[in-house]
């Protein structure tokens, strides 16, 4: 039998108000033998939240709260939410709330779609996320609320391993349905989150393989026409800019590029996160942009992973090219000509550089530099 749990969490915007009407609430959650009810215990800006969750009157609250739970311990009375909310004198919630009567008919992914309506997210992370909704609907198992048990979720994740998704994909599905399990829990639709019981690994990256810059240079000169020119163009574009192929999209290059020196650089935000960046328009990136007349072409990223794969034949290539394949390039390139992995994390946009350690792969090159080195160096 589970040991019950009490539990106080201070929680500030749970309703995601505050960019929407400049103040929002502030709650204690009280759970206690895994029903939970929210006091409001004031409303305020983001900036007064900082300095109230640090105050001694918050203390002072918690602790009032904290006694109530001892002293009903302490004389033996039974410890119930019903019982916790006739001594605080608020209203205890309802087993099954009118509310929550609603929802039952609710399907999941709707559930979800509308949560994403509150949420300020990125046009990159709606489209991840709406590529989670699509594969529960055509998995189509966990429709309601009571769908979503340990079992169900396993079952789901059986699904997903039909061979047409890595480990790493597979994790993020996860996170995503995670996600919003706690919040179906928070509203008191679930009676648990399964997650807390159902734990999947995150798996291994495979490792990447950027070009060479003898490779870059190889498709720099290839003769191509057409569509493959264009993809060419936009990929050696991003191979020495080091933007991600939906930033190539989104590029501007009058309000996005400055020149300091005798050099452009471009002073953007990304897509995929909103993390300034600010990279070098390197020499062949910027024969590119004169190429179009400084203007990039416009093609889906779907499209453009086409066209490299025939690229990739074409040029013997002995590696898959896609377009996230020239970010990376641009990230061990730069590596290669000893740029520290600090500034290029800024010039990727990455707010850790553990992010950015990921690409940062040292070509062959390098190592049988070294180990020519050491060879002459031993006696």
């Amino acid at each position: 039998m589970r040991k019950p749990t009490n539990h106080l969490t201070i929680l500030f915007d749970r309703k995601k108000q505050v960019k929407k009407d400049g103040d929002a609430a502030v709650e204690v959650r009280i759970t206690i033998n895994r029903q939970c009810k929210y006091i409001t215990l004031k409303r305020c800006t983001a900036k007064e939240w900082k300095t109230y969750q640090k105050s001694d009157e918050l203390k002072e609250k918690l602790n009032v709260y904290k006694g109530i739970i001892d002293g009903m311990a302490l004389i033996g009375e039974e410890l119930t939410l019903d019982n916790f909310c006739k001594r605080v004198g608020v209203v205890a919630p309802k087993k099954e709330s009118q509310r929550a009567k609603a929802q039952l008919n609710v399907l999941f992914w709707d559930f979800i779609e509308k949560q994403m309506k509150k949420e300020n997210l990125k046009e990159g992370t709606i489209k991840r996320k709406q590529v989670v909704i699509r594969s529960l609907i055509e998995y189509g198992k966990l429709k309601k609320f009571s769908d979503l048990t340990p079992i169900n979720i396993r079952f789901y994740d059986d699904w997903l391993h039909n061979g047409t998704r890595d480990d790493i994909s597979i994790h993020s599905y996860h996170k995503v349905v995670k996600q919003y399990c706690r919040v179906a829990f928070e509203h008191g639709y679930i009676k648990e989150n399964p997650y807390n019981i159902c734990h999947f690994s995150s798996g291994r990256c495979k490792e990447r393989r950027p070009l060479t810059e003898e490779e870059l240079v190889k498709m720099r000169e290839a003769k191509l026409t057409g569509g493959m020119a264009r993809i060419r163009d936009l990929f050696i574009f991003s191979a020495y800019t080091g933007l991600a192929y939906s930033d190539t999209q989104n590029f501007d290059y009058k309000t996005m590029c400055e020149q300091c020196g005798d050099m452009m650089y471009i002073d953007g935000s990304r897509v995929k996160n909103g993390n300034n960046y600010y990279t070098p328009i390197l020499p062949p990136a910027m024969d590119v942009l004169r190429r179009y007349n400084y203007e990039l072409p416009k093609i889906s990223n779907q499209k453009a992973n086409q066209y490299l794969h025939l690229i990739e034949k074409l040029l013997e290539f002995n590696k898959p090219l896609t377009t996230h394949v020239a970010r990376h390039s641009f990230a061990t390139l730069s590596l290669t000509h000893n740029i520290p992995i600090e500034k290029l994390a800024r010039m990727m946009g990455h707010n850790d550089i553990a992010t950015t350690q990921i690409y940062g792969k040292i070509l062959k090159k390098n190592i049988t530099d070294l180990g020519r080195n050491l060879a002459d160096s031993l006696k």
